[in-house]
């Protein structure tokens, strides 16, 4: 959970990058491939924490961050930034959800073993 924190904290950092991208007129394609880059680091840690739905949409929205204009990319980073915000958030309320269930079953099964002793 921390981890996905730790991410949606860096989309912020990346929706800063796409506006400073969709505002400048000098060098933009030195901007997209930091951005690119980013998604592709963002892709390899969840890969290695195990979060594959994560890893997948960081990665095609960074094949996606390469493919037409700048106006094109910069819809398609602002649209998939968001999407891949409110992805985190949902995985983090899932884990959430299932570590709590998990600990609850876990202090039924000790009460259990407390009462039959």
């Amino acid at each position: 959970v921390v981890f996905m924190e730790q991410l949606l904290l860096r989309c912020d950092t990346l929706t800063r990058k796409v506006e400073e991208y969709s505002a400048t007129t000098k060098n933009p394609e030195s901007l997209v491939a930091t951005i690119i880059r980013e998604l592709s680091i963002i892709r390899q840690q969840a890969m290695i924490k195990g979060l594959g739905p994560i890893a997948d949409s960081a990665g095609s929205l960074g094949i996606q961050a390469g493919r037409g204009s700048q106006t094109q990319r910069t819809r398609v980073l602002r649209e998939g930034i968001n999407s891949f915000k409110q992805l985190l958030e949902r995985v983090m309320k899932a884990t959430i959800g299932a570590d709590e269930r998990k600990r609850h079953e876990n202090e039924v099964a000790m009460a259990k073993l407390k009462g039959d002793n």
